[in-house]
């Protein structure tokens, strides 16, 4: 079942990044960066508004409640996912957000786009977060 899951996570950055690049002429996740945050479900949302301030122009507050609606509704080994173009630095970038369930009310949360980005959601996260629960590569 792991490895069906993380399959899944394959697919879906292949066919994300793919959509990405044909935006631009630019090879825009040529360096690729993942972080996962291990959390409370209740902590979501202040997970969501923290990373929001790195991009220009943020998510609004529907887009970060209408992921927490989708993850609130996610059954134990289910997974939900998130495409954004977002700008950081004045780059447009793409950024994957996936969610699986695999412990109750603690899902994983997956941050999948440039290196660059994902080293400042790393930062900023570990600020909210016990840095154990955190994976970055």
């Amino acid at each position: 079942m792991l490895s069906k899951f993380f399959t899944r996570i394959y697919f879906a950055l292949s066919g994300f990044k793919n959509n990405v690049k044909s935006l631009s002429k630019s090879d825009l996740l040529d360096d690729d960066g993942y972080v996962v945050l291990k959390t409370n479900i209740n902590d979501i949302e202040e997970v969501f508004n923290r990373i929001s301030y790195l991009f220009e122009g943020g998510f609004d507050k529907d887009e970060i409640q209408h992921l927490i609606g989708m993850i609130g509704r996610l059954a134990l080994m289910e997974s939900v996912k998130a495409n954004y173009n977002v700008y950081y630095n004045q780059e447009l970038m793409g950024l994957l957000i996936i969610v699986h369930m695999d412990e109750l009310l603690s899902p994983s949360v997956y941050f999948l786009s440039e290196e660059k980005l994902t080293r400042k959601i790393q930062l900023t996260i570990e600020t909210l977060t016990d840095p154990e629960s955190l994976f970055f590569q």
